[in-house]
Formats: C-alpha cells, structure tokens, sequence
C-alpha cells in the first residue's frame, strides 16, 4: 500500500479505491481481507486525529473464502489414536466418533442418560433450545464394548482411591477426572492436546470428529433426515454441506458400477 499510495492524500483514498486495490488481490483472497483489515485499522487512526471525517474502508465487503469446513480426521490417525489414548482423551474420542456430537455435548454426557437397556444414549445438545427435546441415540456395538471398559475402570480407580482415602466420586459423567468430577471445558482441552501430541495426531481437530461421524451415515447409505436423527444438525442444509465429501464419493462409486455394468451389457451382446 505505500508503494502504491505513496503520494496519494488520505482524503484520496476513497471506496472506489479501497475496492479496486481489495479486487486485485482477488486470487490472493486471505491476503486481500488481510489488507483491508489493515487499512481499516489506519483510516480509523486517520478519523481519530481528524484527518478525514469517516473511515471509508467500514463497510467494503471482505472477499469470501470458500472452504470445506471443518476436516474428517484421516483414516490412520483414528486407528491410532484408538490404538494409543488411554483415559478421559479415549472416552471423549469413541463418543464424538460413534455419536457424531460437539465436544461439549460429549463432556455432558450422564451415565444416567443411557436407556435401562443400554441399547441408547439420551443426548440433550448444548445450542438446541430445551423445546427443541433431546437426541436418543442408539449405541454401535463398539462404543457399547468401550463404555463398559470405561465404567469397569471409574468403578475400580473410585474403590481404590476411597480405600486410599483420596478424593473419589462415584462419576456423574462419563467422560471424567481421577476424582470422578467433571471435566471443565478448558481443562479437557489441555488433556486433550496432550495426548494428541502422544499419539502422533497434534493439529486434528476434536470437531473434525463430528464430520467422520457424518462421513460414515452417509457412506452407509443413510438419508439425510436419518444421519440428522443422530448428528443433530440444526439444518438439513449444514447436514448436507458436512456430508459433501461423503455424498461424492458414494454418487461416484454408484455412477462407476453403472458404467462398469453398462460396458459389461454391451460386450455380451
């Protein structure tokens, strides 16, 4: 911009200019929001030691950056991270990935909340309004395997520690501390970097979690109002921008078996 700019008068540098200069940098988009983050920041001192009387950068739209969101977590990283967390990391990481739900529905997740059969989790999500009801889960097999270790191991660690006459609760949540209290939102994502960093998966993101859930509904052949039955979403439109990768690949593999059939047709005829 002082290259550009340089001999240029504050007053001179108008919406027209500001846009036109945000335009050229349009293959370049971070770098262009960037700038006019920038030059709001200047044009406001500029108004404030009354050089000009607005600051004519307020309302020039950032450019969008098209994104895909949050990121599944790659397939390696989940057989790893199953294979080498242990503890409250390991809880929270079967929950999000067998419920599909945010970090902080699975840190508020009650052994009172599944069903007397223990075939369903009761989930009632953090941003639903309370009219909105609660989610009823059913448990995959291999979260069912899980949260009876987990419960063996509360119960086991709880005797031990009272026998020890340490602090010991019997756990209300099922992601829990040594002591059998809940995990504090912040204090979970310390525990929680950690072990990413142990098992090789650091920069993952819990979220991403989330999508790998709706991956594999979708893979499976699920409709969108059945995955959003379990996810939550609030929208089938957020459902479908989750499942966008997912949706692709199965359409892909659905039109190559028709063209693999179709060629198969032609040569027996």
């Amino acid at each position: 911009m002082r290259e550009k700019w340089r001999d240029v008068p504050v007053i001179g540098i108008t919406k027209r200019v500001i846009r036109a200069y945000r335009d050229s940098l349009a293959e370049q988009p971070r770098k262009a929001n960037q700038a006019l983050d920038a030059l709001r920041i200047l044009l406001n001192y500029a108004v404030e030691i009354e050089i000009i009387d607005n600051n004519p950068a307020t309302r020039i739209k950032p450019i969008r950056i098209d994104t895909e969101g949050w990121k599944p977590w790659p397939q390696p990283a989940l057989e790893r991270f199953s294979k080498l967390a242990s503890g409250a990391p390991r809880t929270a990481f079967f929950l999000a990935l067998f419920t599909g739900q945010r970090r902080a529905d699975v840190l508020a997740m009650r052994w009172d909340a599944i069903t007397p059969d223990g075939g369903a989790i009761v989930v009632k999500q953090a941003k639903k309004k309370k009219e909105e009801g609660a989610l009823t889960i059913p448990l995959h097999p291999i979260l069912r395997v899980e949260l009876a270790k987990i419960k063996a191991e509360q119960t086991s660690r709880t005797e031990t520690r009272r026998r020890q006459k340490r602090a010991a609760a019997t756990p209300l949540t099922i992601v829990a501390r040594l002591d059998g209290s809940a995990y504090t939102e912040d204090g979970f994502a310390a525990l929680w970097n950690r072990a990413q960093h142990a098992t090789g998966c650091a920069g993952l993101p819990f979220h991403g979690l989330r999508k790998n859930a709706t991956n594999t509904l979708m893979e499976a052949g699920c409709s969108t109002k059945e995955a959003q039955a379990i996810t939550g979403h609030n929208t089938l439109m957020m459902l479908e921008h989750y499942a966008k990768g997912a949706n692709q690949k199965r359409l892909a593999e659905s039109a190559m078996a028709k063209v693999v059939r179709a060629e198969k047709s032609k040569a027996r005829t």
